[in-house]
């Protein structure tokens, strides 16, 4: 229903009333009948029924589309490496005089795709990750993240952004190999730095557009500082920002972000700064983290040539380039392996083999769950087994119902080779 106010003047009161009515009566159907045609208008163009569609329904679409991304990206990422291996095995033997010059390029090309995969994933997932980080207000437990690996996606993707962008990207680190961190999760941490990169790289004007990044130790924590040499940080917004406020009216786009890398800091005992350095006339993001004792090294516990009678790994997912991909790990770490592509088929080959050693399953299994399968494990097996969840899907809550089940860690797609292989050293390391 529609109210019609009519303002009467003195002279409307020289209408009969009966006159008066009808005029109101034909300015109402006027009114009726064109906001009738305007319904139609937007009915035809489904308008109107986008609209009267549920935020739910569309957050469910975006999560489908982010997992599908993610899934294709893994794809792209699995074909990608075991190309440029197959060229590296077969030049290995060969002079370096007789190996084609096409065959470099080929290779150089295929990094470049994958890089091409990890980027498409990092832009559908990250806003997933940041908007839930954002959400978070309790947590059970912090992660224990190696910030080499996190150092070295970072330098992937700000590569691959530098490139893309027309822009000059470095990353100088003096870490060292093993130190660790302790952040909400380590997804949480790369999105973090990765949207840090990305608010750099807005701000950048002129020709010479450069981001540098450096990561150092100092006094207990590990410090990342993103510099730009772009437009100057706008004085009221840079005294928002060291308050931790992020107001979008005087922020690039996307800025509003931030309050998730605010949080992030703020749960894991950190802290993130956002001003712009007079001495070096950069604008500057500074997040530091407590870093916690370095990990032991990986060659003196795991011995990937001597694992117990019986040890064995399962590997779960119902695509077999997946599996293949999980099993060259596996031959790298000498682990004996066994493959399913269901619930069922793994349940099966634990029934005739026993207690698995490590479990890498997929959440998505076809018309079965791989939750279900964890939950099963757990049941029979205890608290002992390890269990990797790897998944596409990067929807709210979903690492939290990964882990409520049972799960020992929660990755999401894609996954690269060397990622995975630092994440079961990792396991095996804790569980040996």
């Amino acid at each position: 229903e529609i109210g019609l106010f009519v303002p009467l003047s003195p002279w409307g009161g020289a209408f009969r009333p009966g006159r008066l009515h009808n005029i109101l009566l034909g300015m109402s159907s006027i009114v009726r009948i064109t906001l009738s045609a305007t319904r139609s208008r937007f009915r035809s163009s489904d308008v109107l029924l986008e609209k009267e569609r549920s935020l739910a329904e569309k957050e469910e679409e975006f999560n489908e589309l982010v997992h599908l991304v993610n899934n294709v990206a893994q794809d792209v990422a699995i074909v990608g490496e075991q190309c440029r291996e197959s060229i590296d095995e077969y030049c290995q033997d060969l002079p370096s005089e007789e190996i084609p010059i096409t065959l470099g390029k080929i290779r150089g090309e295929l990094q470049h795709l994958e890089g091409t995969a990890r980027y498409l994933s990092a832009g559908a997932s990250d806003i997933q990750w940041l908007k839930e980080l954002s959400r978070l207000t309790a947590i059970r437990n912090l992660e224990k993240v190696e910030i080499d690996q996190v150092i070295e996606e970072l330098r992937l993707f700000g590569e691959y952004r530098a490139e893309r962008k027309n822009e000059t990207f470095s990353l100088v680190s003096d870490v060292p190999s093993g130190l660790c961190v302790e952040v909400v999760t380590r997804e949480f941490l790369e999105a973090s730095l990765r949207l840090l990169l990305r608010a750099a790289s807005r701000r950048l004007e002129g020709v010479n557009k450069a981001v540098e990044v450096e990561v150092k130790t100092s006094e207990g924590r590990i410090v990342f500082k993103v510099k730009d040499s772009g437009s100057v940080l706008n004085a009221k917004y840079e005294e928002q920002l060291s308050r931790g406020m992020v107001n979008a009216t005087l922020g690039a786009r996307g800025d509003y972000l931030l309050t998730a890398v605010f949080r992030l800091a703020e749960m894991s005992g950190g802290a993130l700064r956002i001003y712009h350095d007079q001495e070096s006339k950069l604008n500057v993001a500074e997040l530091s983290l407590c870093t916690v004792e370095k990990s032991i090294s990986k060659e003196n516990t795991v011995n990937r040539n001597h694992h117990q009678a019986g040890e064995w790994v399962l590997l779960v997912d119902d695509k077999i380039q997946i599996t293949t991909f999980y099993s060259r790990v596996a031959q790298a770490l000498h682990l004996p392996f066994e493959t399913a592509g269901s619930v069922e088929e793994a349940e099966n080959i634990v029934a005739r083999k026993g207690p698995p050693h490590l479990v890498i399953t997929d959440i998505q299994l076809g018309d079965s769950s791989g939750l279900d399968l964890v939950v099963k494990l757990r049941a029979d097996f205890g608290e002992d087994l390890p269990i990797i969840v790897v998944s596409g899907h990067t929807e709210r809550g979903i690492e939290e119902k990964v882990n409520s089940v049972g799960a020992t860690r929660y990755l999401s797609k894609p996954v690269g080779r060397r990622k995975l292989f630092a994440e079961i050293t990792e396991i095996l390391r804790e569980k040996n």
